[in-house]
């Protein structure tokens, strides 16, 4: 253990990996329980293992194992003073799958409602950063190997400046998506009252109220997302505030760069919600509906697939 860190800092930097796991782990289970038992039944003639490699369900899979194996090493790495790189690069791996799996799966479930609040420039524009993200993700990594020793203000301070570059990448999309979801979230308030009645109406309500779900859910990841930089930030200034830490400034370091873990949690947690609300709104589409109607569904709601 670092001299420098009290005992109870030392243990919560332990304790918060390893909780972000194992609430990660319940969120598999229960994302899994999602794809295979509610929403599997509802997709006639195709296998368990189709459910499972749709483009958002894969993700998310994604996204909570990275989560799971994150906490892990991360623990690991803590627990060992901090001294051995290969658990922090193995984290720092599973820190970047988990940004990719969530920005994609966001911008994925969201595209829509981004297109439609959106004009086709700046659409266009967020896509292209969006396939710049893991370049953004992984160069934590690649500052590992070029310093190693994070017990040093320049590996320390190298390392931090990459996660904040990526952080920043991050935050532009969580921007972008915010944006888009309270701007929808207002229209659609002022237009509930104008639609047409009948069954346009209702094939409007059941897109309306998908479309309602992913805004609720994708708000409520952003704050947690934003909750999460937060904490990154600051403690990027306490590295930079203090060449050598201690007292305090290691203390509000320790806390906040232990809390972003349950920041991940926070969003990893959205998103499974969004997942669950959208499969049981499905079925009661697919009984609903008669049969032009899920024709019409197949081709204006492709993007809706679960």
């Amino acid at each position: 253990m670092n001299t420098e860190m009290p005992v109870i800092l030392f243990i919560f930097s332990i304790i918060a990996p390893i909780a972000a796991s194992v609430i990660a782990l319940f969120t598999l289970i229960r994302l899994l329980h999602a794809i295979f038992v509610l929403d599997h039944p509802t997709r006639k003639g195709t296998s368990k293992l189709t459910s499972l490699v749709v483009p958002a369900n894969f993700l998310l899979v994604g996204l909570s194992v990275s989560l799971i194996m994150y906490g892990v090493f991360m623990a690991i790495y803590n627990f060992r003073d901090r001294e051995s790189p290969l658990y922090l690069a193995s984290a720092s791996f599973f820190c970047a799958s988990m940004e990719i799996g969530y920005v994609f799966f966001s911008f994925i479930r969201s595209s829509d409602i981004l297109r439609q609040i959106n004009t086709p420039f700046i659409f266009q524009t967020f896509t292209v950063i969006l396939y710049i993200t893991p370049i953004a993700y992984f160069l934590p990594i690649a500052t590992l190997f070029h310093n190693p020793d994070l017990r040093t203000r320049s590996g320390s301070r190298d390392y931090m400046i990459s996660m904040f570059f990526a952080g920043s990448v991050t935050l532009s999309l969580d921007v972008f998506f915010a944006i888009s979801f309270v701007i929808y979230m207002r229209k659609a308030t002022h237009t509930l009252n104008e639609m047409n009645a009948g069954g346009t109406r209702q094939n409007m309500d059941t897109l309306n109220r998908k479309f309602d779900i992913i805004a609720r859910y994708g708000l409520i990841s952003n704050c947690f997302a934003f909750f999460t930089m937060a904490m990154f930030a600051v403690s990027i200034a306490c590295i930079f505030l203090q060449e050598e830490m201690r007292g305090i400034v290691l203390e509000v370091y320790e806390i906040c760069w232990g809390l972003k873990d349950f920041g991940f949690c926070g969003v990893m947690m959205s998103l499974l919600g969004m997942k669950v609300a959208l499969v049981k709104e499905r079925p009661q589409s697919v009984c609903n509906e008669d049969g032009t109607l899920k024709r019409n569904r197949s081709a204006k709601e492709c993007s809706l697939t679960f």
